[in-house]
């Protein structure tokens, strides 16, 4: 009775350290795919800021222009409402992106 119980033991330990070195093996994998994640959201969002100071710079062209065509009497372009929009859908888009990415993060860091 007794070899019998110890030798149990020793296939339940053997058993359990498997099933501990699988789900270790897996958390690693989680992590890594996480962490590709995150490299992929901040890359979107790097691109996404660039595009959006691009944007922001061309809105203040457009403001100047304006300003210069107001003390010449002229009316604002199409153009500068354009932009101005897109300018608008670009900083929700920003601001979505950074949230994700956010989340992306805290998600890894558990």
């Amino acid at each position: 009775k007794s070899f019998t119980g110890v030798k149990m033991a020793q296939v339940l330990a053997q058993f359990r350290g498997e099933v501990l070195d699988e789900q270790l093996r897996s958390s690693y994998t989680m992590l890594a795919a996480l962490d590709d994640q995150v490299a992929e959201a901040k890359r979107e969002a790097a691109a996404e800021r660039d595009k959006l100071t691009s944007l922001e710079q061309r809105k203040e062209d457009l403001k100047r222009r304006k300003e210069t065509m107001k003390g010449a009497k002229m009316q604002r372009t199409p153009m500068f409402d354009q932009v101005s929009k897109e300018l608008d859908e670009l900083r929700e888009r920003h601001k979505v992106q950074r949230d994700i990415t956010q989340k992306a993060e805290r998600k890894k860091d558990r």
